[in-house]
């Protein structure tokens, strides 16, 4: 029984510190790309703003660095009993990334080498220490939900890190780290909470959440509560079985009770499923259902069937259903689709938006590529979208986001509820925590 609450939580914690959603896809093949011998693939055209082409590049400069290759590491939560292919997604991303990458010539000439490790959700601490030990040169689209384990080790072997997420302080904040979408510690993103109070504000007046009890979901709730307190009033705010909540009838008179016209949960799918579906059997069903980008999947569509409808899903990419807005997105639709065959997912989304972020720093180094040099290169991109990915960002000094949008549930389908087009931004979005929710690795140890 004690697995299966690792198997619930761990895979839960990953979710909900994420700032885009995982679309829960899955791939018949989990295995990595060759590392010696990358595959042809057809369809060689990049983006007018693709970083990867022809050069001259050339020197033995750093270790996992020749004059015609670059190792990269990449970490996924991929093999084990607990979650298999829990991050098939962004390893899958990572993969036709490189494959794309490398038809065009690579980085400035250099063909990028991926070397692929697995940190089956309970591992990340041994995955790190593969990498550290394989000569590879940085870190890229690592995906992993306890990436606290390793994010030290990762320091202290002077890898550079690009990570897809982050999902625990520990990673957050480390100091070797750049991130497209950051996920700050101590600074929270209360877009979606504004645009709630200002549309529905009686809801705002009267605000119920629950939350898996499990500490990484309690520090998530626990930041929500704080920051989202600026423009709410919170009325009830429970915990739920890590082992799924059985009884959602009582949790929900509670709410009830406390005269709440909105709900938010920091969990998976099947709790929400099974609380919405409580709330319609009861006919006590708040006015606002708001969820964070983790509920942007279609299982929750099938799982609460007619009670999924309405529920509001915020989320900063650009969405799948709109790939053909996006030149990039298409991209990686079509890479994905001729390198592994797997379905694209928002979280794929974010990690090639990771390998644009490090091959755009790699290719202004020209031949000095170092790994100094590619953390100081990273750390000075303020503005990124990754080529229209997703809304700006500001990478080199791991801001919290300020722009969103918003999905709804409208006859079995997700679709675009608010703005009409683009995001919604305002850096007033951003708002300072003073709890204490733990400390990023750093170079001191």
């Amino acid at each position: 029984m004690r697995s299966t609450t690792k198997v619930r939580l761990i895979a839960l914690g990953a979710a909900l510190v994420l700032v885009l959603a995982a679309c829960g896809s899955r791939s018949d093949d989990g295995d990595t790309a060759d590392d010696d011998e990358p595959t042809e693939q057809e369809g060689a055209a990049g983006s007018a703003d693709s970083p990867c082409g022809e050069g001259d590049a050339s020197g033995a400069t750093d270790e996992g660095v020749t004059d015609d290759q670059i190792r990269i590491g990449t970490i996924q939560d991929i093999g084990g009993d607990l979650r298999p292919d829990l991050m098939i997604g962004p390893r899958q991303a990572m993969e036709a990334f490189v494959a794309y990458c490398n038809s065009l010539g690579g980085v400035n000439g250099r063909e990028l080498v991926l070397e692929g490790f697995d940190s089956m959700v309970l591992a990340h601490g041994v995955a790190a220490e593969q990498a550290c030990n394989a000569g590879v040169f940085a870190m890229v689209g690592s995906a992993s939900a306890q990436d606290n384990q390793g994010a030290q080790q990762i320091v202290d072997c002077g890898l550079v890190d690009v990570p897809t997420f982050t999902a625990t302080p520990e990673h957050a904040d480390a100091d070797n780290m750049v991130q497209p979408v950051p996920n700050p510690t101590y600074e929270y993103a209360i877009g979606p909470c504004s645009y709630i109070a200002e549309e529905y504000p009686e809801a705002a007046e009267a605000a119920a959440l629950t939350y898996v009890e499990y500490p990484v979901t309690q520090v998530i709730a626990d930041r929500y509560q704080e920051a989202c307190g600026e423009v709410f009033s919170f009325v009830s705010s429970q915990s739920t079985s890590p082992l799924g909540q059985n009884n959602w009838e009582a949790l929900l008179k509670n709410i009830e009770d406390a005269d709440s016209q909105y709900y938010t949960h920091w969990g998976e799918k099947e709790d929400l499923a099974q609380a919405v579906m409580t709330m319609d059997q009861q006919g006590n069903r708040p006015e606002v259902i708001d969820v964070g980008p983790q509920f942007y999947d279609p299982g929750y569509l099938e799982l609460a069937g007619d009670s999924a409808e309405g529920t509001l899903v915020w989320t900063t990419v650009v969405p799948l259903e709109e790939v053909d807005s996006s030149e990039e997105m298409q991209l990686y639709f079509d890479w994905v689709e001729q390198t592994s065959g797997g379905e694209p997912t928002a979280l794929g989304i974010q990690t090639w938006s990771a390998g644009l972020l490090f091959a755009s720093a790699l290719k202004e180094l020209g031949s000095d590529v170092t790994r100094a040099a590619l953390y100081e290169e990273l750390a000075g991109i303020h503005e990124w979208d990754g080529n229209g990915l997703h809304h700006s960002t500001d990478p080199g000094d791991n801001r919290a986001a300020d722009c969103f949008m918003y999905m709804i549930v409208e006859d079995g389908e997700f679709v675009r509820h608010y703005p009409d087009e683009g995001f919604d931004c305002d850096p007033e979005y951003r708002v300072e925590l003073t709890g204490d929710y733990g400390e990023g690795a750093t170079a001191r140890g």
